[in-house]
């Protein structure tokens, strides 16, 4: 794994320690090493503009790390997309660029 992605997800953990109350970033960096996929999505998320933080699940913490999108505006590679392509399909007159599950499936995302 990349060290600048590590700094940067760890500088990015720092700033924002209000959104994951009794997370430990040295958990994080293990978990961020074994998990070479998930790793791997951060970066892709990283490298299109956006700035993935880490929030755990609050109905169950222990099913795992959730990394969400925290950055203030889309980047704009992710801008003017719909739901999913059933929404884009329905969209005939100024249709979106694209939409946001088969986006997210590109980035290897669930």
């Amino acid at each position: 794994m990349k060290q600048t992605l590590i700094k940067t997800l760890q500088a990015r953990f720092e700033k924002n320690i209000h959104r994951h109350e009794g997370v430990t970033w040295l958990a994080i960096e293990k978990w961020l090493h074994a998990e070479k996929k998930a790793a791997a999505i951060l970066a892709r998320m990283e490298d299109s503009g956006g700035e993935p933080d880490v929030l755990f699940r609050a109905e169950n913490p222990e099913q795992g790390i959730a990394f969400y999108d925290c950055v203030a505006e889309s980047p704009l590679g992710r801008r003017s997309l719909c739901y999913d392509r059933q929404a884009l399909d329905a969209r005939a007159k100024f249709p979106p660029a694209g939409n946001a599950i088969e986006h997210a499936s590109a980035l290897g995302c669930s």
